[in-house]
């Protein structure tokens, strides 16, 4: 069994205290399916903590968005260990 939630990084507040449950609520979220409701109940129940990560040090956008060469450089530095 795990201990501790395990933590997962986010850059975006709004999801963050959306899964808290600190936006609107269940009538600003009815478009949203059910399955999506994992995150919020996942962390309610402490199986995971969503933590605020800046956009600068997301290492992630790496992966998933193109970059300018500025913000690229940095987080291939991060990720490559050099």
């Amino acid at each position: 069994p795990q201990s501790d939630p395990t933590p997962i990084f986010e850059d975006s507040s709004t999801c963050i205290k959306w899964a808290g449950g600190a936006v609107g609520g269940l009538d600003r979220a009815k478009h949203i399916d059910l399955r999506e409701h994992f995150v919020h109940e996942a962390q309610s129940n402490k199986v995971l903590h969503l933590e605020p990560v800046d956009t600068a040090d997301n290492v992630a956008d790496l992966l998933t968005k193109p970059l300018l060469k500025a913000a690229f450089l940095p987080l291939r530095k991060r990720i490559m260990g050099f």
